[in-house]
């Protein structure tokens, strides 16, 4: 094989090896309590007072969340996309802040141990 064939080779598997954390899909869960009504952002998800199992997989940066009250079958689905951030977070936790409207929303959802979050818009 010359070197340029070899070259190419070498930069192929490079983008791969760089590219395959960001194609491979990723999940987990967190459990999380609502205090009040919330409002998924970005969205008119609205997530009443309880306690909740939040699983999410994500696809690249795209994620899907199902957050699905504690003893229930049925969820609520969401979208959002992965975000990172610089440190790890110590506990899983809610981002919450308020939109155009006023209302309560969630904007982030905090992994615990994890470097990442996952924002909804």
């Amino acid at each position: 094989m010359d070197n340029g064939k070899k070259l190419v080779l070498m930069f192929t598997l490079v983008v791969l090896l760089i590219s395959f954390p960001l194609m491979a899909a990723e999940k987990g869960s967190a459990r999380i309590s609502v205090i009040k009504p919330l409002v998924v952002a970005g969205t008119d998800i609205e997530i009443q007072p309880g306690k909740y199992d939040a699983r999410w997989k994500a696809e690249g940066e795209t994620v899907t969340v199902v957050f699905t009250p504690v003893g229930k079958p049925k969820g609520i689905e969401a979208q959002g996309k992965m975000e990172s951030v610089d440190k790890k977070y110590e506990f899983d936790s809610l981002g919450i802040g308020t939109d155009a409207s006023g209302r309560a929303v969630i904007k982030n959802l905090q992994l615990k141990g994890k470097t990442m979050r996952i924002v909804f818009e």
